[in-house]
């Protein structure tokens, strides 16, 4: 598993950890990393990518409640599925250094391992669907065909 995998399935723990604990965002999450042992690059990135989930986490809920079926709105959501798509969506519209398909089929990989069984669908459906919505807008090119 590469430092970037590692670093998302960090990011997701301490998501999911932390909606059911408050206090301080910030020193929770370093020392959280500081002490989950999973290597310097790995950590790094989990840090760059729960900064920028902070940063803009309100546009992320707005474009989550957005793009949520009707009859399985967020609140119904299970907390890590509603985790995954908070890091992925913030990944897809906001950090453009991760291609646009390499961030969902992390995004389902992660909810094949820590999801429901069908979770991992439900997840695709929506950031595929951000993905189509980010097309039509011209926010991000086709992805280039497949070697």
């Amino acid at each position: 598993m590469g430092a970037r995998t590692k670093g998302r399935e960090l990011a997701l723990q301490f998501l999911y950890g932390h909606e059911f604990v408050t206090g301080d965002w910030e020193a929770e999450q370093a020392r959280f990393l500081a002490a989950c042992g999973r290597g310097e690059r790995a950590c790094a990135f989990a840090a760059h990518l729960l900064r920028g989930l902070c940063r803009h986490q309100t546009e992320v809920d707005v474009l989550l409640e957005q793009l949520a079926p009707v009859e399985w709105p967020v609140v119904r959501m299970g907390s890590t599925d509603r985790a995954i798509l908070r890091l992925a969506l913030y990944e897809l519209r906001f950090d453009e250094a991760t291609p646009p398909k390499v961030v969902i089929n992390e995004a389902v990989e992660l909810a094949k391992r820590y999801g429901d069984a069908d979770a991992y669908r439900f997840i695709n459906g929506i950031l595929n669907a951000s993905y189509q919505e980010m097309l039509a807008a011209h926010q991000v090119g086709p992805e280039p065909p497949a070697d």
